[in-house]
């Protein structure tokens, strides 16, 4: 059996996981909106990773 590759949403500024939707209608009655807590940004574009390649970037910065 193949392996199942788990992907993660992040923020394509800041690469950071802690994203969110602008409000609870996104996808629904209007475009996705994403917000980044940690950057701020706010747009429609958002970056999904191999969660496996969201932790080696996070030990390769130790």
């Amino acid at each position: 059996m193949p392996k199942k590759i788990r992907r993660i949403k992040v923020c394509p500024i800041c690469h950071s996981p802690k994203i969110k939707f602008s409000s609870q209608f996104d996808g629904w009655l209007t475009p996705e909106v994403y917000i980044c807590i940690e950057c701020g940004y706010r747009g429609p574009i958002i970056l999904e990773v191999d969660i496996n390649e969201v932790q080696d970037d996070s030990t390769a910065k130790k």
